[in-house]
């Protein structure tokens, strides 16, 4: 909407290692004979890549433009239930800078008809406190998406809602990232040496666990050589055992046997 164009011209094309479309410059949006180089990014809920992979890759590509941001739009259904609103909007505060806040513009999408023609009355009956403490964060800066579904391209509901959000964008200054990216590289520097402590400590542990597991392996192999050894000399016992009875039932057989041929004798 904000580049004019329709899906089936299909302004963006996949970007190179990243989760991002990124619009052709054909297609950067000119407002106020400004040239704007749009970033697109999928939605937080509409992605099979878990929230916080697709915010970390939009605050490194943040990082990325040393030149100047001018603004960064977030879209949200205005349907969302209050808890995942309350979630995405931790959520970026955990991976977003203050210095990204000043040029944050919060957009709501899929409003109904009344709250589109009225946006004093979408405020009034929609925001929460979460949503307006946020708002109030980012310096009052929101705006309403139109839905297509009810509004045209051309209607004046749709043109001055339209003209609402490229007046935020356009009011702002961009803002310097300089800052930002040192400040960034050294949280990333703490948290790759957190990473690193945890990581071999993690692996010493590991090992500890190794030997205690190869220590009682091999407990339990000496207890099974012990309990067999027994087990074969108790079974050489019983055949021993076995085989003496063997003996003497023989003797004892062949004893009867004599004296009943004695006796036989003895009555002739």
């Amino acid at each position: 909407m904000m580049l004019g164009t329709s899906e089936d011209e299909n302004p963006t094309f996949p970007a190179s290692d990243s989760y991002f479309t990124v619009t052709k410059k054909s297609c950067s949006a000119i407002y106020r004979d400004e040239i704007y180089n749009i970033i697109d990014t999928p939605g937080i809920y509409a992605t099979d890549v878990p929230n916080e992979e697709i915010l970390k890759e939009i605050a490194l590509t943040i990082q990325k433009f040393a030149y100047g941001i001018k603004a960064i739009l977030f879209v949200i259904l205005a349907g969302r239930s209050s808890p995942e609103q309350v979630h995405m909007i931790n959520t970026i505060k955990r991976f977003f800078m203050e210095e990204h806040f000043r040029c944050m513009i919060l957009v709501f999408s899929k409003c109904r008809k009344k709250q589109t023609l009225n946006p004093g009355y979408f405020r009034k009956t929609y925001w929460n406190e979460t949503i307006e403490a946020f708002i109030n964060s980012i310096g009052n800066r929101w705006g309403i998406s139109p839905d297509i579904d009810i509004f045209s391209p051309g209607d004046h509901v749709y043109e001055q809602r339209l003209k609402e959000l490229q007046y935020h964008i356009t009011s702002m200054s961009a803002i310097q990232l300089s800052q930002t990216t040192k400040k960034f590289k050294e949280e990333k520097k703490i948290l790759q040496e957190k990473y690193n402590d945890l990581n071999d400590k993690y692996n010493e542990e590991k090992n500890q666990h190794q030997i205690i597991v190869e220590n009682l392996k091999r407990d339990i192999e000496g207890i099974e050589d012990k309990y067999t050894k027994n087990i074969q000399q108790l079974e050489n016992q019983i055949s021993d055992i076995k085989q003496r009875h063997q003996t003497e039932i023989k003797f004892k057989e062949q004893q009867i046997s004599l004296l009943k041929h004695m006796h036989q004798f003895q009555k002739m």
